[in-house]
């Protein structure tokens, strides 16, 4: 898209990806070549909010990694997940539409830690984020009938 589109790359012979990290990069490559390697299911988990950061700004849907995310969480060593780790995880589970990811994180968010739900970016990508109503305040009561 970039090379004959409306970008500014468009009609070049090469790109070159100033802003972005060689792990997320290399991860869309693999995705889009369906190459992925071992290597892939144990990059840091910042590194996974960088592809996520690459494929907004490039215009790529990100659950195109839907099945590459559905591994990785399943190789990451849960017993061992900090409540930061969890934190990170949260909106990475949510952009990949992993349910089972979502539920283990903030499930265990609610019960293990007395501060409110929220996720932590460990990008400098202030964007990426889960919206307000993701995880929000509880609805309102509704009103009692007094007899």
């Amino acid at each position: 898209v970039m090379l004959s589109g409306q970008f500014l790359e468009a009609h070049c012979k090469e790109v070159t990806f100033k802003e972005d990290t060689i792990a997320s990069v290399d991860l869309w490559l693999r995705c889009f070549h369906q190459a992925f390697d071992v290597a892939c299911y144990s990059i840091p988990i910042k590194e996974v909010w960088n592809a996520l950061a690459f494929a907004k700004k490039y215009l790529i849907e990100p659950l195109m990694l839907k099945n590459w995310f559905r591994k990785y969480w399943d190789r990451v060593d849960k017993e061992k997940l900090k409540l930061i780790g969890m934190r990170q995880f949260m909106y990475p589970a949510y952009a990949f539409d992993n349910p089972f990811a979502f539920a283990f994180v903030t499930k265990s968010l609610a019960y293990k830690s007395a501060d409110h739900v929220t996720e932590i970016n460990p990008t400098h990508y202030r964007h990426l984020h889960l919206d307000g109503n993701v995880i929000g305040g509880s609805a309102p009561h509704p009103k009692r009938l007094s007899c």
